[in-house]
Parts: C-alpha cells; structure tokens; sequence
C-alpha cells in the first residue's frame, strides 16, 4: 500500500512538472555543461603505456616451487620491467620457513629471503637470457599442505612502501587475505 505521503509527493511533483510546462520554462540555461574533470579516470589510471608506474605483483607461491602461481607472476613482472616505459616492478613473495620448505622446494633450502631472491635471479638469468633488476621483497607465509597452498600471516601491504603504492597486481587474491 502506498503510504499518504508519497501520494501528496507524486502529485506535488506532478503539479510542479504541469506548472512549467505550461509556462514554457526553458531549463537549458539553468543546467550547467559538465566542466571536464581534471580528476583521472579508472581507464587512464589503469593504463600502463606512456609512463613509467611503481608495479606490485602479490603471488602466493615462490620459486622454486615450480607452479604456475610462482612462474606466472615472476614472468609478468619480468615483462612488465622489460617495456619500454620502465617500470618500476617489485615481486612480492611468500616466505617460509626452513622447516616447511621440504614440502614445496624438494631437496631445496634457503636460510633467507635474499638467498631464495638470488636463486630466483639465476633461474631467470639462465632461462630467460637476460638478468632482472626487479625487486623481491618477502612477506611471511605459512604453507597449509591440506590445501596444498601458502597463506600469508599478516597484512601484506606493509611490504611496499606507501611512495611506491601505484598499481598492484594479485595473483590468487583470495588466498592473499586469508590470514
């Protein structure tokens, strides 16, 4: 059921809508043109062409896992410093500790984040030609072999520092806020 006011609001409204047409009001000069924004839009703040951007690319897996969560993200940051525009990429990586690597590495173990960093230097140096100067930053990780996956422990953004929070990239997403 309608209520009584939003009767009397209609009809107001109405009354008001007869009114002037009746008298011919011509509205054009009372409606401003919108003045173009200098505000970015999503579509310009999202391009990557043309400048240089700080790039982040959270993943939840590391080299030497060989999965594609950890060599997919290593390849699109890889790439992304590669273009023309030279971004400044940082990979941002789970790390786990020296009693959980068995589980994801093999017969692989690292003491720190920046001998896994070096390791993933050289595995890029030797399969894709060319050295990388991205950056490897770690957060800490917790693998959960129930769902086969790594969970970070904390907030991740923490990681980058606010000067260089432009864009970011997040594999798996989902597992990335799970702490």
């Amino acid at each position: 059921m309608v209520s009584k006011h939003v009767r009397q609001f209609a009809a107001s409204s109405f009354l008001l809508f007869l009114l002037l047409l009746s008298f011919h009001v011509d509205l054009s000069a009372a409606i401003k043109p919108l003045e173009p924004s200098s505000v970015p839009t999503f579509a310009e703040l999202s391009d990557l062409r043309g400048r240089s951007r700080y790039i982040a690319v959270f993943t939840t897996a590391s080299m030497p896992w060989m999965t594609g969560t950890a060599i997919n993200p290593l390849l699109r940051a890889v790439y992304l410093e590669m273009r023309k525009e030279q971004h400044s990429v940082t990979l941002c990586l789970p790390w786990v500790s020296l009693e959980q690597q068995p589980y994801i590495f093999g017969n692989l173990r690292f003491k720190s984040p920046s001998e896994q960093a070096e390791w993933i230097r050289d595995w890029v140096k030797k399969n894709l030609g060319r050295p990388t100067s991205i950056k490897l930053v770690f957060y800490e990780g917790h693998y959960v072999p129930i769902y086969g996956s790594i969970f970070a422990l904390g907030d991740i953004t923490e990681i980058i520092p606010e000067s260089e929070r432009d864009v970011v990239i997040l594999e798996e997403p989902e597992h990335l806020t799970w702490y």
